[in-house]
């Protein structure tokens, strides 16, 4: 659902319009004071990409909507307007200019918002969270003078790995510490046209987060376990499908741990998540025994793709997942007989 407020005939812009981006975010409680916020950067590929600050600073965002107001209140509503004050833990903005020749209010904004969905995952790598928003403003002088404001939401809500969305406490130094892997290595892209993912166009990183999102925006847990294999399907099967189940529990067990016993018991888990996993997607009950197996058997797939994740997205020199195809097999079969 996307909106712009008030709707006007269109003139076309001739020079870059100054705007305010505000958006709360739920489901993080920072204690410490952020101040004047955090800035969330996009990767030196992305200069295109718009910026963020986080706050929770109460008197910041109440200076934001100060000079907005009372034009901004009449537009998004007292409701929003109260939630933005006092109810959004966290509060994403940054004041900028965009290019009214070059692109619609409304694609500046999901340029946002694609960057704040695009942070959740590198703040999923740092620790299990459901950190999500509900709706994202843009607030602009048109070329008339008067205020404008465009509203956009994206419906896919993050869960926790148990499927609920309890708050998740961080501190200042795991929100900044999840920056490297925004500023490093993920890429963010605008686009339009319904693209389908595949090895030979898109990079397999991206493929395993994209199935990690996926995860993360269903509560049903069968569902999650799926596409956390499918995650490790995607960096470590390179596309061959014999003895699935039992070539990637060995190749994760062997590739995450040293010790022989942590191996066999990884082995196990894995064992246990592509059974579950199975069951899953040809449709048989996936009841587990016991009130809480299910819960946990799920909690450590989301564990063990964090693990592979955060070297994927954090080593620069000799990345595994850098290799060719057949580099990489190689790489497995060299593991697996040592």
């Amino acid at each position: 659902m996307q909106k712009n407020y008030p709707k006007k005939a269109a003139k076309k812009p001739t020079q870059n319009k100054k705007c305010i981006f505000i958006c709360g975010i739920h489901s993080i409680i920072v204690k410490e004071d952020l101040r004047e916020g955090i800035l969330i950067s996009p990767s030196d590929e992305n200069q295109e990409m718009p910026k963020i600050k986080l706050t929770n600073n109460k008197y910041k965002i109440r200076s934001l909507l100060d000079t907005l107001n009372p034009d901004m209140t009449k537009l998004i509503g007292v409701i929003e307007v109260n939630h933005l004050l006092n109810n959004y833990p966290i509060v994403a903005y940054f004041e900028s200019d965009f290019d009214g020749e070059k692109t619609t209010s409304i694609q500046y904004l999901n340029l946002h918002l694609l960057l704040l969905k695009a942070y959740f995952i590198c703040l999923w790598v740092e620790k299990d969270n459901a950190a999500d928003f509900d709706i994202g403003f843009l607030a602009f002088t048109n070329q008339s003078g008067d205020l404008e404001v465009s509203s956009n939401v994206m419906t896919n809500a993050n869960f926790n790995s148990n499927g609920k969305t309890e708050a998740t406490v961080f501190t200042k130094d795991q929100l900044v510490s999840a920056l490297q892997f925004l500023s490093n290595f993920v890429l963010v892209e605008y686009q339009d046209a319904t693209q389908i993912f595949n090895a030979s166009s898109v990079h397999r990183r991206a493929i395993a987060i994209y199935f990690i999102q996926s995860a993360r925006c269903t509560n049903d847990l069968g569902i999650k376990a799926a596409n956390y294999c499918s995650m490790l399907e995607s960096l470590f099967a390179n596309g061959d499908t014999s003895e699935l189940s039992h070539r990637l529990s060995e190749r994760v067990s062997k590739f995450l741990r040293e010790n022989l016993r942590e191996r066999i018991e990884l082995y196990k888990t894995l064992k246990k998540l592509y059974n579950l996993r199975s069951k899953v997607v040809h449709g048989a009950n996936y009841k587990v025994p016991g009130e809480n197996e299910l819960t946990t058997l799920v909690e450590t797939a989301d564990l063990i793709s964090r693990e592979i994740m955060a070297y994927c997205l954090s080593t620069r020199e000799d990345n595994i997942f850098e290799k060719s195809v057949e580099d990489l097999n190689n790489y497995f079969l060299t593991l697996s007989l040592q």
